[in-house]
């Protein structure tokens, strides 16, 4: 299991000269993303909201690879992309989640693409020969395998309710695009330094959940987001901002639908890292 010396190897982010835990700012993310399901449950069933928190907070699995950690202390210029490398270790670990959540592997393979394709666009898959499996494994390296499979095992702990029991391959698959975006959505407001700051790592795993469940709720409320409702276009925003170029052409050109169209975050000046 994650004991401070382990969390304490594989920093998430850098912020000033200090380093956050990629452990933290995971279990910051997913905090934030069920304090919005929370607020707008993204299937009727608690288990399998649970489920998607706890996939959601394996979202940035990829930042414990040894590619990840040169590029964020500057031992390195260039790195594998960690939102790959997240796929890539969730893929190799699917006993463990199995274990815990069950259904499909095809439905969790659906979820686990969409929590860790967050910056933009689903990771690549394998070309079938191992020639990219073995590019990426050499960037995670041996000793990160090792140790995500006790950040899996351990944060698991935290959700004994969840389930993806009775949850098909092809709803996983239509699932996956609020997973999505709520992923990107909590990923952007966890990685706020101003509301996740760089915290020590020799925390128990279960206090610093608790703690940033506490912060999210804080953070999710100065996003803006507490009794934010689409508007005309679906364009989530405080009162006071002023919605920049993209968000005003959404506001002309996107009909309200069914209120699951995209959604964007508030607009503040305040740092995000990660």
């Amino acid at each position: 299991m994650l004991d401070a010396k382990g969390i304490d190897t594989w920093p998430g982010k850098k912020i000033d000269n200090d380093y956050h835990p990629a452990s933290w700012h995971m279990l910051d993310v997913g905090a934030v993303a069920e304090c919005l399901i929370g607020k707008r449950a993204v299937t009727g069933s608690a288990s399998w909201n649970q489920a998607i928190v706890l996939l959601i907070v394996q979202h940035d699995l990829g930042k414990f690879s040894e590619s990840f950690r040169d590029r964020i202390t500057r031992a390195a210029a260039r790195a594998e992309y960690h939102s790959q490398l997240s796929l890539v270790l969730l893929q190799r670990h699917d006993s463990l989640p199995g274990e815990r959540v069950g259904g499909s592997a095809n439905a969790r393979r659906s979820l686990c693409a969409a929590a860790a394709g967050h910056h933009g666009g689903p990771p690549e898959l394998d070309d079938g020969r191992g020639i990219l499996e073995r590019r990426w494994m050499t960037a995670i390296g041996e000793r990160a395998v090792a140790a995500t499979s006790d950040v899996i095992a351990s944060v698991g702990t935290l959700f004994p309710e969840a389930s993806l029991g009775e949850l098909s391959a092809s709803k996983a698959k239509a699932l996956s695009w609020k997973v999505s975006r709520i992923t990107v959505q909590a990923d952007w407001i966890g990685s706020n330094a101003d509301w996740f700051g760089c915290q020590p790592p020799d925390n128990p795993v279960a206090r610093y959940w608790a703690k940033a469940r506490s912060h999210a709720k804080l953070a999710v409320a100065k996003a803006g987001l507490h009794h934010a409702e689409p508007g005309p276009a679906a364009v989530i925003l405080p009162k006071e901002a002023t919605p920049r170029p993209m968000q005003e052409e959404m506001r002309r050109t996107v009909p309200r639908a069914r209120g699951d169209e995209p959604q964007t975050a508030a607009q503040h000046g305040t740092r995000r890292t990660g």
